[in-house]
Formats: C-alpha cells, structure tokens, sequence
C-alpha cells in the first residue's frame, strides 16, 4: 500500500469508533489521494437533549430542542431539522413528556411549510409514525384532539407542494392514506373514513366502511348508509371513477344471499345508475333516475341536497343553498381534514370547475376521463356559463 494511503488510514482508525461512517470515496489526484467520509455524527446541542432525557431533566431538553428548531430554521437546514424533531418527538413520548413530544410535531410539522419540503416516502413514515404514537392508549393526550393541529398543518403542507389540482385543494391522497392507516390501526374508523375521501384508494375504502358496519354492530340494511353517504360525497366533489369503484366494491363485499330489499339497498342501485348516467353526461338520464327513485329518496332529506350539488357540478344547475349539508357535516369534515381556513363551498367544491377558458378548448369525454387523474389545468375564475358549454368542458379530476 502507498505510503501515503497507510496515512490515511491509520488516521482513520484513530478516529472516535462510535462515529458511523455512511460512504466513503477516493478522489485520484496526480500527487495524492484523499479519503472523505460523511458522518452522522449528532451536534453538540443535539447530544445535550439527550443528556438531559438521561438526568431526567426533561424540560430542559425540551428546550434544547426548541433551541435547535430555531437555529436550524434560520441556518435553512430544514431535511437536517426534521430528523432532529422526529426523534425528539419519539425520545419526549419514551419519558412520558407528552406535551414535549406533540409540540416538536408541531415544529415538525411548521418545518415541513417553511422549508417547502418535497414529499417523499421517509416524510410520509415519520408523519404516520408520530401519529401512531399519538393515538397508542399509552400516550396520555391532554384533550382528544391535541394532536389536530400537527395533522391539519400536515395537510396544510401537502397542499402547498401538490402538483395535482385537487390535491391543491384538498392535500396529497398518500398522505391522506397514512393518516387513515394510522386511525385504522387504532379502530377510529370515522376519522378513517374521513381522510379515505381523498385517499384514492377506493377498493380499500371499501374495505374500512365494511369493518366501520360490522364494528359498529350495524344490521346490513343500515350499514349500506356508511356506503351510501360516501359515495355521495365523493360524486359532490366530481369524482366519478372514484365513486363507481368504491361502490363496487363495497356491493361485490355483500352477502347477496342475505340483501335487504328496502329503501337503504335501493339507494346503492340508485348511486350506480347514477354514476353511470354522469359518466355518460347524461341529463334527462340524471333527471330520469332520480324520478324513479324519488320514494326512496324520500327516506332521507339530505340525499337531495347531495343530489342537488350535484346537479350543479355536471350539468350547471342552481343550487339551493337550504338544508345544504355540505355547510354541516361535510363542512365539518373538510374544516377538520384540511385545517382551520373557511372556504365558501363553491371553493371548496370546484374540483369540477367548467373551465370554458382552459388552453385546447372542450376535450373528448373519452379523453377527460383518461387524463384527468393527471390533471393540472390552471385555476380559473369560475364564471356564469351556459349549462350546454357547462358540460361539454366536464373534467372529472378524477
């Protein structure tokens, strides 16, 4: 071996053994070469927080982490810092400072918007990760929804680095999956239920309002509502696909020796003929159904309202705004979903927006569907358009 090489590494076997070297590489010069290693070796301040958990001097480390937060944010190492927060979060959760540990998600959380950060399959662990740990019965929450805040600012940050129209409006469906597995995982199965609406995974949604019915000790007939309301609300958000399969699966689940025949089970055929009728753009098929169905939808008020929004969506009708449950229920969904901002319903719900304006004119029907998983179309301001150009410019977004 080089003289000069043996250097190198007899210095590098002088090193402290605790530090843990990643990679290495060689860069070959004329004269020299020179060995570089990255280390993850924690900081000063990083190894003083740990100092106090070990003294149980928690307060102190929680300020120390503190410390770090604001000195990594205006150093902008903000990949760096949302590690620290993570295992400090996890370290503050171990000695029982459960109030230390939900405020450093917190940070986690604020670190994830001001850095901008990417989404990435490490943030989405870590983010499900804490939330498991928040909802395990040994971490003591000061009130049921203490950990709100970090979820709504999660979402607030999937929003903010969408590239998906929807998902701008609604944050990332993957992040949205994970926090649903996370309540899942602990048998909530209505807050499950209400991030698997913008989780795009229906067949799996299928699955959770199938347990959420039989945990609940619903009788078939009335667990078809978790179904039914559902899809409703996701054809009021223009999700047509995304509807259609939900549905499905959730009727091929079904034991179809055991369906009821009344009004509940007969609002499922209602839905599926209704998809079928919006995904053929279809008016008097729309108008058609909805006659046929009318003593059934008679069993529940609300299932006109949903109808009418969705009137409104494909085919440009005015909406009423009374009884509009889309202020209640699932306004207090959205507001709990997505955070504490205040939207008008028509903005919260213009995933369907008529862009008469978008760049290429009207597309296909055929085509809208293909590629509205992928849609991007800028946000334009939503005007008053005839009800014939309403639905030759649909975009499912789906």
């Amino acid at each position: 071996m080089d003289s000069r090489c043996n250097v190198a590494y007899s210095g590098m076997t002088r090193c402290p053994v605790h530090l843990d070297f990643h990679r290495s590489r060689e860069i070959v010069g004329s004269d020299s070469v020179v060995l570089l290693f990255v280390m993850n070796k924690p900081s000063r301040l990083e190894q003083k927080a740990q100092s106090c958990i070990d003294k149980g001097e928690y307060y102190e480390a929680h300020q120390v982490y503190r410390t770090l937060y604001f000195r990594m944010t205006q150093q902008e190492k903000y990949v760096e810092l949302l590690d620290v927060l993570h295992s400090g979060c996890k370290k503050m959760a171990e000695v029982n400072q459960f109030l230390g540990s939900i405020d450093l998600a917190e940070l986690y959380a604020e670190t994830l918007m001001k850095g901008k950060i990417e989404a990435s399959e490490k943030i989405l662990d870590q983010i499900a990760e804490m939330i498991e740990q928040f909802l395990n019965p040994s971490f003591r929450l000061p009130s049921p929804d203490a950990h709100t805040k970090f979820i709504s600012t999660c979402v607030k940050w999937s929003q903010s680095v969408a590239k998906k129209r929807r998902e701008r409006k609604h944050g990332l469906s993957d992040l949205h999956y994970v926090i649903a597995k996370a309540y899942i995982n602990h048998g909530n199965y209505a807050n499950a239920r209400n991030h698997m609406l913008f989780a795009d995974r229906p067949e799996e949604f299928a699955s959770v309002l199938k347990r959420m019915s039989e945990e609940s000790g619903c009788k078939t007939s009335e667990s078809e509502l978790f179904c039914a309301m559902s899809v409703f609300q996701l054809l009021a958000m223009h999700r047509v696909q995304t509807s259609s399969k939900l549905l499905a699966a959730y009727m091929s689940s079904l034991d179809t020796t055991a369906q009821s025949t009344d009004s509940r089970h007969e609002i499922l055929n209602f839905l599926r003929l209704l998809c079928n009728a919006l995904t053929l753009h279809d008016e008097n098929l729309f108008d058609h159904i909805v006659g046929v169905y009318r003593p059934h939808l008679d069993s529940d008020p609300s299932y006109y309202s949903y109808i009418d929004r969705i009137g409104h969506i494909f085919f440009g009708r005015p909406v009423s705004r009374k009884n509009d449950p889309f202020g209640g229920l699932f306004g207090n969904i959205l507001k709990g979903v997505l955070g504490e901002r205040k939207e008008e319903e028509d903005d919260i719900f213009s995933d369907s927006d008529f862009e008469p304006n978008a760049t290429g004119g009207a597309r296909s029907e055929e085509d809208a569907y293909e590629t509205a998983e992928e849609s991007d179309i800028a946000d334009t301001p939503q005007k008053e358009t005839p009800k014939r150009l309403a639905v030759d410019n649909f975009d499912d977004l789906d």
